[in-house]
């Protein structure tokens, strides 16, 4: 076999010129690894040959003179799986290893070769179901034809000359750069964070008293990729014939591990109103460290959800969202306008939340579990939690969208239900999931206690 076949290419075979063995050693911009078709790692084209795959040639050129040119020819052959008669393609691999050393005169490269090792018809890695793998017949000969080319460089592309016929390698490709390790907070968990209904910023300040009329509990956590945080949390209680209010402002450090967040405060500020008291208590830098056990829920439409847990108690939180201009008439895809309002009248019209707890009734194939969710609407973003195997719930209630996650038997499922709310009623039809996959489809209904 000629080195020109060895190359690819037709053969014009020039004689070794005298002195070529005492030639120079190979220029620096030679030096290296040249590659025609795909690029495996360097071990492939020595002592890797089974892991090729598809035909591939590689030329290594040395600096003290030494060279290794390596070919991998794919053939593909025409079967059939097994007594069915179906057609399959399966694939032998040919592979032929040459070394040898490489003389340099100015324009011309003369390949001498030493020995050359061929591995013959074996299987690649992957082969279609049915076909029959077959290992390397190998053969090893001593020496081959010497060859010169005229040669080129440049631009990362080696082109060798034969005759009137040309060949042309290029340069490995290099490595792609690696992606930057992230060393910062999950980002699953960075950013923006709200519970309840936040209020604007002024009416959290624990100097005034903006956020003692407050009726609900809510709370703003801001966790950044450098594992600080920011947290202000209202809490508000529910007593006979009062309702004590907290105030909690805190920042400081957060780590996290096996799902659980430690919070440790460098600073805080709580306020607290008692039941039968106009005046506020406040502390500074009370609040020790704490942990919580989170867990992060992605809802229909791509909402978020963070659910912290302690003693028992979960906290649902959702990301916020911009806050929708004000209007005197629900959304377009809410329920419709009372009867009561007209265009004409004077006195706005009570935006229609989702808000509440609500009677579920999901059926899936015949089965039916019966739930109860209570929701909190922050237009139009939905989050909520229940009883029993409720696990959370997300909606987005201009969208009509509503997952709710549920443990039944032991296995955690989610039904993602596309519908309407319509006033204290919800209606929509959807899929039943478990690990991400369909496994039924089905309705759900809601009523608003």
């Amino acid at each position: 076999m000629t080195c020109a076949r060895r190359f690819l290419l037709p053969a014009l075979l020039i004689a070794l010129p005298p002195g070529a063995a005492s030639a120079a050693t190979v220029p620096s911009n030679l030096v290296g690894e040249w590659f025609g078709g795909p690029q495996y790692a360097a071990a492939v084209y020595t002592t890797d040959l089974g892991k090729a795959s598809s035909n591939s040639t590689r030329l290594l050129l040395n600096s003290d003179g030494s060279y290794v040119f390596t070919r991998f020819t794919s053939t593909q052959v025409a079967s059939s799986f097994g007594f069915s008669g179906y057609p399959i393609t399966c694939q032998t691999m040919d592979a032929t290893v040459e070394r040898g050393q490489v003389a340099v005169q100015g324009g011309r490269l003369t390949f001498k070769p030493s020995r050359v090792d061929r591995h013959l018809g074996y299987s690649p890695p992957n082969l279609n179901n049915g076909c029959k793998r077959y290992a390397a017949t190998k053969k090893t000969s001593s020496g081959g034809d010497v060859e010169t080319a005229t040669w080129t460089a440049g631009s990362g592309v080696l082109t060798l000359k034969f005759g009137a016929e040309a060949v042309k390698f290029v340069r490995r490709e290099p490595p792609p750069k690696p992606t930057p390790v992230d060393t910062g907070l999950d980002s699953t968990l960075r950013g923006e964070w709200h519970l309840g209904r936040v209020l604007s910023g002024e009416d959290y300040d624990p100097t005034k008293t903006l956020w003692t009329g407050a009726d609900s509990t809510s709370a703003i956590l801001k966790l950044n990729a450098d594992f600080t945080y920011e947290r202000t949390s209202l809490v508000v209680g529910r007593e006979y014939g009062c309702n004590p209010k907290r105030l909690v402002i805190e920042k400081g450090r957060v780590s996290e591990k096996s799902r659980v967040l430690t919070f440790t405060p460098t600073a805080s500020t709580t306020a607290k109103l008692g039941c039968g008291s106009r005046q506020t208590t406040t502390t500074r830098n009370g609040v020790k460290p704490y942990q919580e056990a989170y867990e992060v829920r992605i809802g229909v439409v791509g909402n978020s959800a963070l659910i912290l847990t302690a003693n028992g108690e979960n906290l649902y939180f959702a990301r916020p969202t911009e806050t929708p201009a004000r209007s005197t008439t629900p959304a377009v895809s809410g329920p419709p306008a009372s009867s009561a309002s007209s265009p004409s009248s004077s006195r706005p019209t009570a935006k229609w939340t989702a808000s509440g707890t609500w009677d579920a009734v999901v059926s899936v194939d015949g089965t039916t579990h019966r739930v109860r969710v209570t929701l909190d609407d922050d237009s139009p973003r939905i989050i909520g939690y229940g009883s029993g195997p409720v696990r959370f719930a997300l909606g987005d209630s201009a969208a009509g969208t509503l997952s709710l996650g549920l443990e039944v038997g032991g296995r955690e499922f989610e039904f993602r239900a596309q519908g309407r709310f319509d006033g204290d009623r919800y209606a929509g039809e959807g899929t039943w999931m478990r690990g991400g996959e369909v496994v039924g489809r089905g309705t759900l209904t809601m009523t608003r206690r």
